[in-house]
């Protein structure tokens, strides 16, 4: 006899994996579809098209296209986060562009803060990686400055005769020959060369139509949602610092908080950082730290101070500009004791014995400056390999 069942059908786990499954806030992958990590390399690629639906900017429903354009908003909320820009991808209303615009209207407002909360530009691409899987499926996310940008000049600057118009027709598509290497703005990796070449295998015109649809990938946050999570509130709260009155109760908790201004250097994560952003009653910051990433509704338990190595440097650099009175005589440098051998008789020198008043007292050196040689010295700045090209096509 069956056991009978309560409260509805079999408990499953297949909503929880597909949403993570991408991997992230505005992507569900089908399954099966990996993704293309870009590193430093020579690549020989062959993009696929698809049939497009509904909302893509550049195509009509049902007609062959071979990328999709999305937008995305950066380090949203608790867990700095990426959520797509509804407004710039759908054309339906977005909460921080929305904020952004009250920014923007205000001559006052931090236009770092305004720049920051730009919608960035990015698009899928849907490739075959010939070099090391020449028979799987890829997906490709990127930024558009980092390689559809290239991509477009290459076109732009071909002869129509070349045919780099058609690089991702199933049937007269062009393989590329595409060279990466790492950039040295950050951790991501830049263009060096693309070359095209024609295919030594097309495809039938029916794989269009067995590719996934990449407008059917994009996810996008409900408005409640999104909004909830950039202002750091409840969800269903319409309540913004800048409309409404003051909350007297968080303010009445709060306890006395070391004074920032924008553009100094903070710790936060243990990164070095810098306040780029202060919100108007000062209790959280926006913050960037050396590679670019942007933090934002950091409060002030968030930061830390300095590593101590930091802070003893810091203090020597500053000594210089003390007065006399408060540079103590037996000062030394932290990392250079060898120079103070004798540190009583160089701090000393023999008294005048034709001295009139029979003043014995020494007078006391003067402390050695610190030796800023090591901040003074440049970087030197790491050169980047070139990528070498592969003239040799026939070994493709």
């Amino acid at each position: 006899m069956g056991r009978s069942r309560k409260g509805g059908g079999r408990v499953s786990a297949r909503r929880w994996r597909e949403e993570i499954r991408g991997g992230s806030n505005y992507l569900r992958l089908p399954e099966g579809l990996k993704m293309f990590s870009a590193k430093p390399g020579t690549y020989r690629l062959d993009f696929m098209s698809f049939i497009a639906g509904k909302g893509n900017p550049r195509a009509e429903p049902g007609e062959p296209y071979f990328e999709r354009t999305f937008f995305v908003h950066q380090a949203i909320g608790p867990n700095q986060d990426w959520h797509l820009c509804p407004a710039k991808t759908f054309k339906k209303p977005c909460p921080v562009c929305e904020h952004r615009a009250k920014l923007s209207a205000d001559p006052n407002a931090d236009e770092a803060l305004i720049k920051i909360l730009a919608p960035k530009e990015r698009q899928l691409w849907l490739i075959k990686d010939l070099m090391n899987d020449p028979d799987g499926l890829l997906l490709w996310e990127v930024s558009y400055h980092l390689f559809g940008r290239a991509l477009k000049d290459k076109i732009n600057n071909s002869d129509e005769e070349d045919g780099y118009d058609f690089f991702a027709d199933p049937i007269d598509g062009l393989t590329m020959r595409l060279a990466l290497q790492q950039s040295d703005r950050g951790k991501w990796t830049d263009v060096g060369d693309i070359e095209f070449r024609a295919r030594k295998r097309q495809y039938d015109s029916e794989i269009v139509e067995q590719m996934p649809c990449l407008d059917d990938l994009l996810v996008i946050t409900p408005y409640d949602r999104l909004k909830a999570l950039f202002l750091q509130t409840e969800e269903g709260d319409d309540k913004e610092d800048d409309d409404n009155e003051p909350e007297e109760k968080s303010r009445k908790k709060a306890t006395p908080r070391q004074e920032h201004s924008v553009g100094e250097d903070v710790w936060f994560r243990g990164k070095k950082c810098e306040i780029v952003h202060i919100s108007g009653d000062g209790t959280s910051f926006v913050v960037e730290d050396e590679d670019g990433q942007i933090y934002k509704a950091v409060g002030h338990e968030d930061l830390s101070k300095p590593p101590k190595s930091t802070m003893k440097k810091a203090r020597r650099d500053d000594s210089d500009d003390d007065e006399p009175s408060r540079k103590s005589s037996k000062s030394k440098k932290d990392d250079d004791w060898d120079d103070d051998d004798e540190p009583s008789k160089k701090r000393k020198s023999k008294s005048d014995d034709s001295d009139e008043d029979g003043d014995r007292q020494s007078r006391k050196r003067k402390p050695k400056q610190d030796d800023d040689s090591d901040d003074d010295e440049p970087s030197k700045k790491q050169e980047s390999s070139k990528s070498k090209k592969d003239d040799d096509w026939d070994n493709w």
